[in-house]
């Protein structure tokens, strides 16, 4: 596999997968729930706005698809940006539980079209055998921004009380909104470097393509896995900072702290994936990624001391999100191009409708149950997934496509550079 050139256009896709995560996963995800506590939503409210969240992403999902076939996928990708921070700021309006229902879903339809549209764009950057890296250039560029977020996450609230103290203290809901407001900006700055990304447009297909040319039944199989690992996800993802503040009476700062560490982790982790894929082939290593999360997430739910915990906590956290730049290739590679949008959508609508089902559920089973259950379910899941993308992926053979080169873009044309 060749290190593709850090060309011009690469390094503006990187710039705003990272302006983007940095808002919604280094700012947002630090404190949405302590801002959710602060207007009196207790676990089960904050459980079922998480299936709010789910039931956006599952909606838009088809729709996103077909947007990056009609606009391509660097508008689409602008789009989704503007409404996750329409979101975020929608947030602070209003503390009714209807309204924050309808925001948390269109933070929903953001972000899933965010993920549906990032796949698409990295098959007109590179060629397939660079796929891998690529996705991995991305997950670092990421986690290294988020890393630094998270520390600046977690301290924002306290910085936005000192500086405007008719705002509350340090844990207010105005403090906690304030900081929402500038994740969405942090978001908003993305547009800057998509603005100057050329347009490439995915390949449509004609119409007698879109009646009987989609191997729908391929397309389902592959993203199987994809809703046993959104399972996984509706039982962690939501719960992190309520797990460490609920388990060891930790503040704000110091979550924000541990949430850098997290991301350190996924950075470090993912330097290595291109390494594994060469390996172990780009199936194995997917599922041997699988299979070592399985293990940190049930080392998580003993919860042997903060140390350990935390430590456990990186190892899952970095090795469970190896899972996109290990996975999209194989996607990418199972389908036709003119069908990579429709690939991008039904798989994150897998996603999300594996993380809205188990949403019903978490949050009684936290109550009841405890943290650690909902990590040993996710280790659970987490090795299904696994092992289904083994024996699926070996089953399914890759479909062939165009030349493989390396492609640069030029305003409305793709060619062969």
């Amino acid at each position: 596999m060749r290190i593709p050139h850090l060309s011009r256009n690469i390094i503006l896709f990187l710039l705003a997968s990272a302006l983007i995560d940095v808002g919604v996963f280094g700012i947002m995800d630090v404190l949405l729930n302590f801002f959710y506590r602060s207007i009196g939503f207790d676990l089960e409210a904050i459980s079922v706005l998480q299936g709010a969240q789910r039931i956006g992403g599952l909606l838009f999902s088809l729709p996103a698809g077909m947007l990056i076939v009609r606009l391509g996928a660097r508008r689409t990708l602008m789009i989704a940006a503007i409404l996750l921070a329409l979101a975020l700021v929608g947030m602070t309006v209003s503390p009714d539980f209807g309204w924050q229902y309808g925001v948390r879903a269109l933070l929903g339809a953001g972000y899933g079209a965010v993920f549906i549209a990032y796949i698409p764009i990295v098959a007109t950057l590179v060629g397939r055998e660079q796929y891998t890296t690529v996705f991995a250039y991305q997950f670092i560029a990421v986690a290294l921004a988020v890393a630094i977020a998270n520390s600046i996450g977690g301290s924002l609230p306290g910085a936005l009380a000192s500086l405007f103290p008719t705002i509350g203290g340090a844990e207010s809901t105005g403090a906690y909104a304030g900081s929402l407001s500038v994740a969405a900006a942090f978001v908003l700055l993305c547009l800057v470097p998509l603005a100057l990304l050329p347009d490439a447009k995915v390949p449509a297909a004609t119409p007698t393509q879109v009646r009987g040319g989609a191997p729908w039944g391929n397309i389902l199989i592959i993203s199987l896995p994809m809703f046993i690992f959104g399972l996984g996800a509706g039982m962690s993802l939501p719960y992190y900072n309520l797990f460490f503040r609920d388990t060891f009476a930790v503040s704000d700062a110091v979550i924000g702290n541990i949430f850098t560490l997290g991301s350190v982790a996924m950075l470090t982790i993912t330097l290595i994936v291109p390494y594994t894929a060469r390996r172990f082939g780009q199936i194995g290593a997917l599922a041997l990624a699988m299979f070592a999360t399985s293990a940190a997430f049930f080392l998580l739910s003993l919860t042997p001391g903060i140390e350990l915990t935390v430590v456990f906590y990186m190892l899952a956290l970095g090795l469970r999100n190896t899972m996109t730049p290990l996975y999209s290739p194989l996607l990418l590679d199972r389908v036709d191009e003119r069908h990579h949008g429709l690939i991008s959508s039904v798989s994150t609508a897998a996603w999300s409708l594996g993380f809205l089902v188990v949403t019903f559920f978490s949050g009684g089973w936290v109550q009841q149950f405890g943290y650690p259950f909902l990590f040993q379910l996710t280790a659970l899941t987490t090795l299904v997934t696994g092992a289904l993308a083994l024996v699926i992926f070996r089953a399914l053979r890759p479909v062939p496509q165009p030349t493989e080169v390396d492609y640069k873009i030029v305003p409305g044309v793709e060619t062969p550079g």
